[in-house]
C-alpha cells in the first residue's frame, strides 16, 4: 500500500481475492502458506510459510546472574524477566508449541557465575536448556560464539538478557521467514521501556549505521513502506 493508497479502503471482497492470488503463486512454488491481513481496512499482508519440517530452535542468551534493574520504578531481575516472557509467548501459546521440534535456552553465564544457579533459573521458569561458563573477561561476541557452539538447534535465536518479549507466536514468524532460502538472519521491532520504537531495522551506510524510527508510535504504520505493519528486506 503506497502513500498514495493511505486513504483507500479494500473490500472484503479484494481481501479475499487478494490472499487467493498469494497462496495460490506460494503453492506454484511448491509452498504451503499461512495468509492473514496485516492490519485491518488495508491491502497488506502477513504472509508466512508453513515449513515442511518442525526445526530445532535455540535461544541463546548471554548473561550475567543476579543483574537486577530499575525499571519505570521497578525493580526487576533481568534474566528472571526475559525467561519469564519467553515461556509466556512460546511455550504457553498453543500455536506457536506446534512449530517447532524442540526448543533449549542456553544461557552463556560471565566466568565467575554458578552454573547450577543458572539450570535452577532455567527450571524455575519452565524451559529446557542448559547454562556455560565463558572464559574470564567480558566479550560479548565471545559469548555469542560459545553459545551457537554449544547449541543444538537448527535455528539460532540470540537475545539480551534486558529484553521482554510482548508478541504471542513471534517465534512461528522467525522460523517461517527463515525457510525462504534468501533469508539469513531476521529480526523484530525493538521498543524501549516507555514504550516507544527504537529500531525497526538498521540503516547501513558507507562507514555509518544507524537504527531506522520513521515513527516513534508503534501503532502506527511507520513510514510510507507501512515498516510498522509489513515484513522487509534488507542485504
Amino acid at each position: 500500500e503506497t502513500h498514495s493508497r493511505q486513504q483507500y479502503r479494500v473490500t472484503p471482497e479484494v481481501t479475499s481475492r487478494s490472499m487467493q492470488a498469494l497462496s495460490e503463486h506460494l503453492g506454484r512454488l511448491g509452498h504451503t502458506s499461512d495468509i492473514r491481513i496485516a492490519r485491518d481496512g488495508s491491502s497488506t499482508y502477513q504472509t508466512r510459510i508453513v515449513p515442511k519440517q518442525k526445526p530445532r530452535v535455540s535461544i541463546i542468551i548471554p548473561c550475567r546472574l543476579g543483574t537486577n534493574r530499575l525499571i519505570n520504578g521497578k525493580e526487576i531481575n533481568l534474566l528472571e524477566h526475559c525467561l519469564q516472557s519467553i515461556r509466556e509467548t512460546v511455550i504457553d501459546d498453543a500455536e506457536t508449541a506446534q512449530t517447532i521440534a524442540v526448543l533449549e535456552v542456553i544461557l552463556v553465564l560471565n566466568h565467575e557465575d554458578d552454573t547450577n544457579w543458572g539450570n535452577t533459573v532455567l527450571q524455575n521458569s519452565g524451559l529446557d536448556g542448559f547454562s556455560v561458563n565463558d572464559d574470564p573477561e567480558f566479550h560479548f561476541a565471545r559469548k555469542c560464539n560459545l553459545g551457537a557452539k554449544r547449541a543444538t538447534g537448527d535455528i539460532f535465536i540470540f537475545l539480551n538478557d534486558d529484553i521482554q518479549l510482548l508478541t504471542n507466536g513471534w517465534i512461528g514468524d522467525v522460523v517461517s521467514l527463515l525457510v525462504e532460502e534468501d533469508v539469513a538472519c531476521v529480526g523484530g521491532i525493538l521498543l524501549n521501556a516507555d514504550g516507544t520504537v527504537q529500531s525497526c531495522g538498521d540503516r547501513v551506510g558507507q562507514g555509518s549505521a544507524d537504527h531506522y524510527v520513521p515513527d516513534p508510535i508503534p501503532s502506527n504504520v511507520g513510514d510510507p513502506m507501512q515498516r510498522y505493519v509489513v515484513d522487509h528486506e534488507t542485504s
